[in-house]
């Protein structure tokens, strides 16, 4: 067996391996059950987000509702927003048919105490009481209808709070589809014209390949996802119930010191070449105009991952939500900023120089550039967790064409962290995509 099919073999073995503890450690659900919460979750934050633009509910929407109603006659999950809906904008007898078509549910029970037909809310309903609009809504008029004046006065504080974090949260998502929109103008001009960010009468950036063998790729990935699968799978749980600052830190750290070692084996044990050079951070070059490559940049990042959370609706797989275990960490002064420091500045230098300044350049000096950069998105949508394997996709897809195209790793680590920082203050402040 020739030593580039024993890459191949190495590498196809630890991937098999990689690739099955993702999908043992991945909730999988229902495809029906997962679509009916998007449902639901759209039609609430549709709703939230045309009142807080102050504009009045178009009749397009009713009408969808009205017809959605009539669809899914028997399923409370998306039932009962749209009653509440409808009683929000004074259709009270709309939503009295909606909720009279449902069986027993104690969500539809509550809506019926709190609209007058029951005489007595549904037993336990305030240990049910959800975090969405729905539930806190529905148990601020309950408690107004019981004469409880403090609780329905802590109930309408966490309401507008609510409120007020989703307004906040649609003028991010303006912000954030300006941005793709730009991006995806950028991606089109790519296409036709050949030409990205660069100002008239500056020379065109050539990034260089890497022109090592094919099969020393195979080698490094096959050993990378054997690394990850000793720091996160036997040493990773050994740091639980530690303090967040060790249990998140140290494996990453421990990860990336395994990883640059293995770096150094494969490909540079017996080269003449410099190594940083040959990594991509000897053309570190911030100047002016790196700003607007910078920006243009994170809206191709932008719209590539949105293309990308379009499709994961379809994808039957979900994570754990990671909401509590960011705002713990941030609460803490000095473990927000090291987690900062590591998430959007450590993390981001050290994945674009082996994702982007590594496997990206590798691959280019072997195929063609198109091939190469779906290559480098597919390695590094590989290494991230199983439930957002598509919107990393789209990333990695993303920074290797801004890499390919600036030929400044610079510019793709600027673009990464100023995304991870994105990410971590959307998860603490609820308003992740």
């Amino acid at each position: 067996m020739t030593s580039a099919w024993r890459s191949r073999l190495c590498f196809a073995a630890a991937l098999a391996v990689l690739i099955t503890v993702h999908f043992l450690d991945t909730p999988m659900v229902s495809v029906s059950n997962k679509t009916m919460l998007l449902q639901r979750q759209r039609i609430i934050v549709d709703y939230l987000q045309l009142r807080a633009a102050n504009v009045p509910t178009p009749d397009a929407l009713i009408k969808e509702l009205a017809a959605k109603a009539k669809e899914n006659q028997r399923q409370p999950i998306l039932l009962v927003p749209i009653a509440l809906i409808f009683y929000e904008e004074g259709d009270v007898q709309k939503a009295r048919d909606i909720l009279h078509s449902l069986e027993k549910n104690k969500e539809c029970d509550l809506m019926l105490f709190v609209l007058g037909e029951r005489e007595r809310p549904p037993p336990d309903w305030e240990a049910s009481i959800s975090s969405d609009w729905v539930g806190m809504t529905l148990s601020h008029y309950a408690f107004t209808r019981l004469n409880k004046s403090a609780e329905a006065a802590e109930m309408l504080l966490r309401l507008r709070h609510l409120e007020q974090k989703e307004k906040t949260r649609f003028h991010l998502i303006m912000l954030v589809y300006g941005l793709a929109t730009v991006g995806m103008g950028l991606l089109l001009s790519m296409y036709f014209s050949n030409r990205y960010l660069k100002l008239e009468g500056k020379e065109f950036f050539q990034l260089k390949p890497l022109y090592l063998p094919f099969e020393s790729l195979f080698y490094f990935m096959a050993g990378y996802s054997v690394v990850n699968l000793i720091v996160y799978q036997l040493v990773g749980p050994f740091f639980e119930g530690w303090p967040p600052a060790v249990s998140e830190f140290v494996p990453g750290i421990l990860e990336i010191a395994l990883t640059m070692v293995w770096v150094k084996l494969v490909f540079f044990q017996d080269s003449r070449f410099p190594i940083f050079e040959s990594l991509g951070i000897g053309n570190l070059q911030m100047r002016w105009y790196t700003v607007f490559q910078i920006v243009g940049g994170l809206g191709i990042v932008f719209a590539l991952y949105l293309l990308g959370a379009e499709f994961s609706s379809l994808w039957p797989y979900e994570g754990s939500d990671p909401t509590a275990e960011v705002q713990q960490i941030l609460e803490n002064p000095l473990t927000g900023v090291l987690f900062l420091l590591y998430l959007c500045v450590v993390r981001p230098c050290f994945e674009e120089v082996i994702f982007r300044g590594l496997i990206f350049r590798v691959l280019l000096g072997n195929v063609k550039p198109g091939v190469a950069v779906l290559g480098a998105g597919l390695f590094f949508m590989l290494f991230s967790p199983l439930s957002s394997w598509l919107m990393v996709f789209g990333i990695g897809v993303a920074c290797s064409i801004v890499f390919y195209r600036t030929a400044n790793l610079l510019v793709a680590i600027w673009i990464h962290g100023a995304l991870n920082a994105f990410f971590v203050f959307s998860i603490y402040y609820g308003m992740a995509f």
